[in-house]
């Protein structure tokens, strides 16, 4: 458990009303990308995002004790966002990125960012899901298999073939 975890831990024992403050200022970028990253657009994220700390504050009990917060903060987001797909009556696999959503990292002044977020907006979802939790969020494919409920082979390929594609992708763009 992380030294940010344990805080939140401690946070939520207490039941102390700065827990979501804590949550927020410790998962919400990385939570928020995700969302984006899944949704394709701005409005739709920030709506799945708003209502995701709704059911945070009404769940909380349920953050009590998690080993890995963050994994179970990402499969509450993923979940958000199948909800709201649910209620739009729209299939999350048919969602196609119209909009360029762009992905902060940490080394935003040797990356071409908006290059990169292009390319992964045009991939299939299945494949930019699993990107985005891998590069993004660090997780292993261990942890994707478990959180997204495929198989880990499953997801090594998703990435792999991804991967040569935004790769083709960024190799258009340079020429």
């Amino acid at each position: 458990m992380t030294a940010i975890d344990t805080g939140i831990q401690k946070s939520l024992s207490d039941d102390d009303p700065q827990t979501l403050d804590l949550i927020y200022d410790a998962y919400g970028d990385l939570i928020f990308g995700y969302i984006n990253c899944l949704v394709c657009s701005r409005q739709d994220a920030e709506d799945c995002f708003q209502n995701l700390f709704i059911r945070i504050v009404n769940k909380r009990h349920l953050l009590k004790g998690k080993e890995n917060l963050k994994a179970y903060l990402m499969t509450m987001a993923r979940n958000e966002v199948m909800e709201f797909f649910r209620k739009k009556k729209r299939s999350i696999d048919t969602v196609d990125c119209d909009e360029t959503f762009i992905v902060a990292t940490d080394d935003a002044d040797t990356l071409p960012v908006e290059e990169l977020s292009r390319a992964l907006a045009s991939l299939p979802l299945k494949q930019r899901d699993i990107i985005f939790l891998k590069v993004y969020q660090q997780m292993t494919f261990k942890e994707i298999s478990k959180h997204i409920g495929i198989s880990e082979n499953t997801v090594a390929s998703r990435y792999r073939y991804g991967l040569k594609k935004m790769k083709q992708l960024m190799l258009q763009v340079q020429s």
